[in-house]
């Protein structure tokens, strides 16, 4: 690295310069390079998605850092971020205590992808012009693999449920219960 400075000092110095005081920290999971928690006012990464990335993409890390870190300061500044994350919350009630529809399903996505489109275009105020084209690729790439964590998302939860169910129907079996 030049100047001697870890992706996570990169990051940070990124984060601070573009005037905002939000905590960055190093996770090792294969969440994507970052995420923004709003409710924690803070950025997670992972510095080795980030060195595979600049390598896979023939950019410098801090060319990747503006592309990466730009998006989640985009979700930082979005206005509707905590309102739609709480519906999202809100439809994962509902479908637990109804049941899962196609149209929960569809407001799930919608949100999910308006948050992520918001964080696009609000994000973009940060990447240099010579760099707007990747920014914009990334993104378009991210809107794809965002439905389909969603997706996947919601099948896990649907299957924890399921098992859920399938436990309490063992204990009321177990006490002599009627199911």
């Amino acid at each position: 690295m030049s100047n001697g400075k870890t992706v996570l000092e990169r990051v940070s110095n990124f984060v601070r310069e573009s005037g905002f005081e939000l905590t960055v920290v190093e996770i090792q999971d294969d969440r994507g390079m970052a995420t923004y928690d709003y409710s924690k006012s803070l950025i997670e990464l992972n510095s080795v998605a980030f060195e595979k990335e600049a390598e896979k993409k023939g950019l410098s890390i801090d060319e990747v850092i503006i592309l990466v870190v730009s998006h989640e300061l985009g979700h930082a500044l979005d206005q509707d971020l905590v309102k739609d994350s709480e519906e999202i919350t809100a439809v994962f009630q509902i479908i637990q205590d109804t049941g899962f529809t196609d149209k929960l399903m569809n407001r799930i996505l919608e949100l999910t992808l308006k948050a992520e489109k918001s964080a696009w275009e609000i994000g973009g105020q940060f990447v240099p012009e010579h760099l707007k084209s990747i920014y914009n690729k990334m993104n378009e790439s991210n809107l794809k693999a965002s439905e389909t964590f969603t997706i996947r998302r919601v099948m896990k939860f649907l299957s924890l449920l399921e098992t859920e169910q399938k436990l309490k129907n063992e204990l009321r079996a177990l006490n002599g219960e009627a199911l």
